[in-house]
């Protein structure tokens, strides 16, 4: 694997230049997870649709999220926990995370080599827009469709 240079120094001098203390292995934060809500689904539904490649933040809150202190909590607590302690992080230990970053979507780009991101429209359910109607009613006293 070519060597990637950021910040003027290679992934492998940043991470060795790190006195960061990982909770996982590093070579499996950088792996995309098998156990995510969209993973398991796909794998059911036999679809071969590749996951979209990590960011910084996102393999910052996977080394987090093992901490004894977030075991059996909520992942909307554990999030807002994990970003006060990402906002707090020194840059160093940030420039670590989007090396990281981009050491992922290396071994990404290697693994799905066609994969480029689409953006979906979210679909609007039936009780989204018998809500927006009834809040319209109770202010305007009118509905018009």
């Amino acid at each position: 694997m070519k060597s990637i240079i950021f910040y003027g120094k290679s992934i492998k001098q940043i991470i060795k230049g790190s006195n960061y203390k990982f909770n996982l292995n590093i070579n499996k934060l950088i792996q995309n997870s098998k156990k995510t809500r969209q993973s398991i689904s796909f794998d059911k539904r036999k679809l071969n649709k590749p996951p979209r490649p990590q960011n910084a933040w996102i393999i910052y809150r996977r080394d987090k999220s093992v901490m004894p202190e977030f075991v059996e909590k909520h992942f909307k607590d554990v999030s807002k926990k994990i970003l006060r302690m990402w906002k707090a992080e020194s840059n160093k230990t940030k420039l670590l995370f989007d090396a990281l970053a981009k050491l992922a979507n290396q071994i990404h780009s290697k693994l799905y080599i066609n994969y480029k991101y689409k953006l979906s429209k979210a679909k609007k359910s039936k009780n989204n827009i018998n809500k927006m109607n009834i809040d319209f009613i109770l202010n305007n006293n009118k509905l018009f469709i």
